[in-house]
């Protein structure tokens, strides 16, 4: 939202079309909005997500901004120039270190890769986000060190008053209740709007006259409650966009939500209502304890009430110099003149340091095979895992129930997911994609088509991470084992068992592997019968060292 109004707020910017993307039936509130703070340009467009005006513009877009991940079928061009600024400075973990979805987060991981700016507001989150989503090692563009572009409306102290003014509320404490959302995207869980709304009738029974509680809830949340039951107590008004609203309160109310981060940088007063601490974070770890904060902790309404009304001041100093040291009130005009005209605009950019370790990828079959997983697990432990940088990789969808596997590997071991694999194919592709995983023949007929798919694929889930090796461990089906004969660097194949034989894939493509290995004589024997040209070496294999010896 504040890059689009500084995009709108520079008329140099008029010749460009501006996108801007909505969620299913939320076209009209964002017309609204737009409408209301005069940014319903001309040049600026509302596409609908995975619509074709969508897929048409997000594939020529010379500039992209993003602040979570775009859908899992786009390729980045060359000539496109992506900013990613994620979406908050974490408390609770993310990537690997989460508890439950860790696997899940190969979408994300892509998109950070292929950004050409990723924009971190402090160390600690540049530190978290590099290290939880594996990016060090792959990531060859720019970190921006930036502020937020949406906390820079709370250095505006005039927008401050004339919000105040239009809502009637220049003379009231106005406080603001943002907590977190208890479900999650794939599981909506409503039973939080019982507890959230038995904590608002007390809290309105105990509000002064001259106190407004502004509450935003998640959206699912929200259209349960009916506000005009409540004295004190209202909704965020609509028309305005959440944090200009937010900067017009004199005091936030949170629990686990980034948006203290944020918030700090006014010096207000912050109030953590954790009342469900304890259940909350059993299964949620967290970068930083509660305990850790500035800010005031409280657990029931009377705590709440009293804190409120507390008028001591918080010395926020050493926590805005670790956690917001570049919040500014016009970053976002910056990061427009750095990335689309290409304007030393005095912004911190640096390059992640590369040591001289190579890439390798490992690819496992999801741990669909408990031989072949369990041979890696050994491997692994056995393997001096500094030597290289080793990720393996898996369709995170095939892995849902088995991710516990996961949490038997060694930590040194990077990984990097594929979601929805080939899901970008046409239906003729996908016709040939699975006639190849039956007859032999149907490869060398689409050899063409193939080479391209597997070219599109890699585009696709890993963009241009660069791996010096791929490794097929263990059982493959066709499109796999095809998919890394087309991989630049050495390409190796270990055969576990004669199970792992593939006997529907032709001998011109195992011979684009520079290595295959067989555990046993009786393998390369029967590898041999099927394929005689091939090279194959009797090894067991006892370490990831072994494969490169």
């Amino acid at each position: 939202f504040y890059i689009l109004k500084a995009l709108c707020a520079d008329k140099e910017y008029d010749k460009y079309e501006i996108g801007v993307v909505y969620q299913k039936d939320r076209k009209q509130e964002i017309e609204a909005l737009l409408k209301g703070y005069g940014l319903k340009k001309k040049n600026v467009k509302l596409l609908k997500v995975n619509s074709k005006s969508y897929t048409n513009f997000l594939a020529t877009a010379k500039y992209l901004f993003n602040d979570t991940s775009f859908p899992v079928y786009f390729v980045k061009r060359a000539e496109q120039i992506y900013l990613n600024t994620w979406h908050g400075t974490p408390l609770k973990t993310l990537g690997r270190s989460t508890a439950e979805d860790f696997y899940d987060i190969a979408n994300l991981q892509k998109n950070f890769l292929v950004s050409d700016y990723l924009l971190y507001p402090s160390e600690y989150m540049k530190q978290h986000m590099l290290e939880d989503y594996m990016l060090t090692p792959l990531f060859d563009r720019k970190i921006l060190m930036s502020g937020y572009p949406r906390n820079e409306i709370f250095f505006d102290e005039e927008r401050r008053l004339q919000v105040r003014k239009e809502c009637n509320v220049e003379e009231k404490q106005c406080i603001a209740y943002m907590p977190t959302w208890r479900g999650n995207v794939r599981n909506v869980n409503m039973s939080q709007e019982n507890e959230i709304v038995a904590y608002l009738k007390e809290i309105d029974g105990r509000l002064e006259e001259d106190q407004i509680f502004y509450v935003n809830l998640h959206p699912y949340l929200a259209a349960q409650i009916d506000y005009d039951a409540f004295r004190n107590i209202k909704a965020f008004p609509k028309k305005y966009e959440t944090y200009d609203f937010l900067n017009a309160c004199d005091v936030l109310i949170t629990d686990y939500s980034s948006v203290f981060f944020d918030y700090a940088v006014t010096e207000r007063k912050i109030i953590l209502f954790a009342y469900d601490e304890e259940e909350y974070f059993k299964q949620r770890g967290v970068y930083l304890k509660l305990s850790d904060l500035p800010f005031e902790k409280v657990s029931t309404v009377n705590e709440l009430i009293h804190a409120i009304r507390d008028t001591e001041k918080v010395d926020l100093d050493e926590y805005l110099k670790i956690y917001s040291p570049y919040e500014e009130g016009t970053i976002s005009k910056k990061i427009c003149e750095l990335v689309i005209k290409g304007k030393d605009t005095g912004l911190r950019t640096e390059v992640i340091e590369k040591d001289d370790r190579k890439n390798v990828m490992i690819h496992l079959n999801s741990f669909r095979e408990n031989v072949s997983a369990e041979k890696f697990k050994r491997m692994a432990e056995q393997s001096d895992l500094t030597e290289k940088h080793y990720y393996y990789t898996y369709d995170s969808k095939n892995l849902m129930g088995r991710e516990v596997l996961m949490k038997k590997l060694p930590h040194e071991l990077y990984f990097y997911g594929k979601f929805s694999p080939f899901s970008m194919v046409s239906l003729n592709q996908h016709s040939v994609l699975q006639k190849i995983e039956e007859k032999k023949r149907a490869y060398s007929f689409n050899r063409k088509m193939l080479s391209q798919i597997f070219r599109n694929e890699k585009a696709r889930a890993f963009a241009d991470a660069k791996f010096d090796a791929n490794i097929v461990i263990g059982k493959e089906n066709a499109r796999e084992i095809g998919y890394v004969s087309e991989c630049e660097g050495m390409k190796i194949l270990y055969l576990i068992s004669k199970d792992d034989i593939n006997r529907h894939v032709p001998e011109w493509v195992y011979e684009k592997y520079d290595r295959i290995f067989a555990e046993t004589e009786e393998i390369r024997q029967e590898m041999n019968r099927l394929y005689p040209n091939l090279d194959i070496q009797v090894k067991n294999i006892t370490s990831l060292q072994d494969l490169f010896e």
